[in-house]
């Protein structure tokens, strides 16, 4: 991990979003929200979300901003040659960093063993002008007004736009949409990142009539949990507000249902419960 990189301060950015999302979703699977779970007795499939990725993603971050760079990549380094090809438990890499950095305080156990959100920001942590950028870019977006065109020069640039437009309360309308897409054409991408923003913003606005065929040909297409559970919790809340439906819905599942792995079928039934 390296903060020193434009792009990896945006996944970074990206990444933290992602873990409040997740953390919103788990609140009634407390042990879940958890970096340590205890899943004794539990089937293991059922813990399984972005928490261990975002929220260990984040403690990686803040050990590195409470050593500096420099320093925290030659730990890095260390650890790695120290432990490679072995398989260790989050004991090792406390003593170990310990050792390193002795004189340097961490709450281990808050960050293990909490459900809450640490305390760590790694927005502030990972600033960059292009993010102050793509924010003004995507502010232009949301509000429909006239703007010169940005010229995303990484797919990283575009995905930080979309994961901003979609956290946008209330959601944006379907006319503000069809501005932003023709100056920029998110809807004929064929980069499946590109294309679960877009249509989540398309569902946000509860227009699923004008995308159903895309949406249909998406689920069938993509098994990965990160790119379908999204699609089908904006399905199932539509169904939940009577605003499509719900039989149309629950045929599209059942006609996925089995391209998908057990553990993310029975995390969809439990979720968006059709």
């Amino acid at each position: 991990v390296s903060t020193q990189s434009t792009w990896a301060k945006l996944h970074g950015d990206l990444g933290y979003g992602s873990l409040l999302e997740t953390m919103v979703e788990l609140k009634e699977h407390e042990n879940y929200r958890k970096l340590r779970p205890d899943i004794v007795g539990e089937d293991p499939d059922d813990s399984f979300s972005r928490i261990p990725y975002e929220k260990g993603c984040l403690l990686v971050y803040y050990l590195e901003s409470l050593v500096g760079h420099e320093k925290f990549r030659k730990w890095l380094q260390n650890y790695l040659t120290t432990f490679k090809e072995k398989s260790i438990s989050h004991k090792e890499l406390i003593q170990h960093f310990e050792g390193h950095f002795p004189d340097v305080k961490v709450d281990w156990d808050d960050w293990l063993n909490s459900p809450e959100i640490p305390k760590f920001d790694s927005r502030d942590y990972l600033k960059s002008s292009i993010a102050q950028k793509l924010l003004e870019v995507t502010q232009k977006m949301a509000d429909n007004v006239e703007h010169e065109k940005y010229h995303f020069e990484h797919t990283i640039e575009a995905i930080y736009v979309l994961d901003k437009l979609l956290a946008k309360t209330p959601a944006l309308t379907v006319s503000t949409l069809e501005s932003i897409d023709n100056k920029y054409k998110f809807s004929t991408s064929v980069n499946a990142e590109i294309q679960v923003r877009w249509l989540g913003l398309q569902l946000q606005s509860d227009n699923y009539v004008a995308v159903a065929a895309q949406v249909n040909r998406f689920l069938s297409h993509h098994g990965r949990g990160i790119y379908i559970k999204p699609i089908w919790r904006q399905l199932g809340r539509l169904v939940k507000e009577n605003k499509v439906d719900k039989k149309e819905i629950q045929e599209l599942f059942e006609k996925n249902r089995l391209r998908y792995h057990s553990a993310l079928r029975n995390s969809l039934t439990r979720d968006i419960q059709l």
